[in-house]
């Protein structure tokens, strides 16, 4: 099969786009692919014997009830995959869901129905001994958390290759055109095909350290940070975390404090609240 040359070839990480495990829900969201597809390309992956198979799902689709949630986690437990992410549902303005919602076609699921079904993920994955390493991402065990992902969030430099790609090292970060004809263009007349990119100041890089560092049950250093960027940059408003970590969103481990399920389920909101 296809799996197997993928395996034969040295790949061991897989994810698939699943979304969801129920037929209505994937009509909902516009795939063309059904539950039964989804399930024997997981299983062919199994069988094939990559090391790592990962799903995609999508959650707080309108009407989406604890139920319904509790049957799709069920579902990748039950699949035996060792990898989970977990997206929620996200409307934009100039999308077909934003149209949808002007016309009042499409009811959100309120804040509070959403921040429950989170919350089940993590009890349901928890009971499991799953963790939840990052706002989005769960495992199995520490061996199938992603490592790609975690470029991104302890500024490790890394390079992009293809349209839109992003890359960084150090303090610059730069991206790619976007746009396939304009990408390909640059390369076939032996140009650069980037198209654009920033240098980060230290404030900046500081800002971001957190925000991502906060996006992870690792959490951040404090101490750590200081150190890096010195007290005039690393500011915290320490009476608010003390509020966090008696509030339970946050908890302290010596200098470094880590976001609890329920301070991964309002992660922006932790940075606005300590910086």
């Amino acid at each position: 099969s296809t799996a197997a040359a993928w395996r034969e070839l040295g790949f061991s990480f897989a994810s698939l786009g699943v979304q969801s495990f129920d037929d209505d829900a994937l009509a909902f969201l516009g795939r063309k692919h059904r539950a039964a597809e989804a399930i024997r390309a997981v299983r062919t992956l199994n069988d094939a014997g990559f090391a790592t198979v990962s799903v995609d799902l999508i959650f707080g689709l309108p009407g989406q009830g604890p139920s319904e949630w509790r049957r799709q986690l069920a579902a990748v437990l039950d699949l035996g995959v060792h990898h989970l992410s977990c997206y929620q549902l996200t409307i934009h303005d100039g999308t077909v869901f934003g149209r949808r919602r002007r016309r009042q076609e499409l009811d959100e699921l309120d804040e509070d129905s959403q921040a429950e079904l989170y919350l089940l993920a993590h009890e349901i994955l928890g009971a499991a001994c799953w963790t939840g390493y990052e706002v989005s991402n769960f495992a199995a065990e520490s061996r199938h958390r992603s490592k790609h992902n975690r470029k991104y969030w302890d500024h490790t430099p890394y390079l992009g290759l293809g349209p839109s790609a992003h890359s960084f090292v150090g303090r610059q970060r730069w991206w790619n055109r976007r746009k396939l004809r304009l990408w390909a263009g640059e390369l076939e007349n032996g140009r650069s095909p980037i198209g654009g990119s920033e240098d980060l100041s230290d404030t900046e890089l500081f800002f971001e350290s957190v925000m991502l560092g906060l996006r992870t049950s690792d959490g951040i250093d404090l101490e750590g940070l200081r150190q890096r960027f010195g007290p005039e940059i690393a500011v915290f408003n320490d009476s608010a975390i003390e509020r966090l970590i008696a509030s339970g969103r946050l908890r302290c481990d010596g200098s470094r404090i880590q976001p609890t399920p329920r301070g991964l389920a309002v992660a922006e909101g932790l940075v606005k609240t300590i910086l």
